[in-house]
């Protein structure tokens, strides 16, 4: 055999075996499996998140609807029915998680219709509204003055008329603190929800860092929530 032979011998590439491509199909058919699934779940996580928005931002305009705005107008009466500055504490901060829940729905929406896997986003909607999210800490710091408050409020009997009335206006069957412990609610449910969406982005994503900063704002957020409750029931 000549040298020539020899490096024909060397440079012609071994033939894969039948098994070897089967092995390769099916490696390859994983990891389409893989994406195809993560793809799945993360517009049915955003869907998710979408959704639950929509519903407690329903739950936030029937708040102020059927207790918020009838309490003030009996607050503001020339003869208040009820005392204006316990109404005022029960109620602080509801208007601007409306505001900000409304923002998150629009820009969500926005983003999701039509869903678009490698364009739509949701760390960015978070990320972008993230200084506004004060109003839920806020509310927080609140909530044990809020509670103190509806109970200095059940000792007057026309307060406690005006509640029953309105309860028996929502077909839903929640009371006042039933709305009122769900913007606590909600944060503790964002963490969750942005940390699952994350997990099924891919790192190339063009939302995956905006959902690494969103989830680490919202798990900060959530800390300072639970601590601003607790310092204050401590007291």
């Amino acid at each position: 055999m000549s040298v020539d032979d020899v490096s024909v011998v060397r440079d012609t590439p071994t033939l894969t075996s039948p098994s070897d491509i089967f092995a390769l199909q099916a490696d390859a058919e994983k990891e389409t499996d893989v994406a195809t699934r993560s793809s799945q779940m993360r517009k049915f996580i955003a869907c998710e998140i979408y959704s639950t928005e929509q519903s407690y931002l329903e739950h936030l305009k029937k708040l102020k609807k059927i207790f918020m705005d009838p309490f003030i107008d009996a607050a503001q009466q020339s003869n208040p029915l009820v005392n204006p500055d316990d109404i005022k504490i029960i109620f602080a901060h509801v208007d601007e998680l409306i505001e900000l829940s409304t923002i998150i729905v629009e820009d969500l929406e926005s983003s999701m219709d039509p869903w678009q896997e490698s364009e739509s986003t949701v760390g960015e909607v978070f990320l972008k509204y993230n200084p506004y999210f004060e109003a839920l800490l806020l509310y927080a710091e609140n909530h044990q003055q809020s509670r103190l408050a509806i109970k200095r409020a059940n000792e007057n009997v026309l307060y406690r008329k005006i509640l029953q009335s309105q309860n028996k206006q929502d077909s839903s069957r929640l009371v006042l603190s039933d709305y009122m412990i769900m913007p606590i609610q909600r944060v503790t449910r964002y963490c969750l929800l942005l940390q699952e969406l994350k997990k099924y982005t891919p790192e190339f994503h063009m939302d995956f860092d905006d959902l690494c900063h969103a989830v680490d704002n919202m798990k900060i957020l959530a800390i300072q929530c639970d601590k601003a409750i607790n310092d204050i029931e401590l007291l």
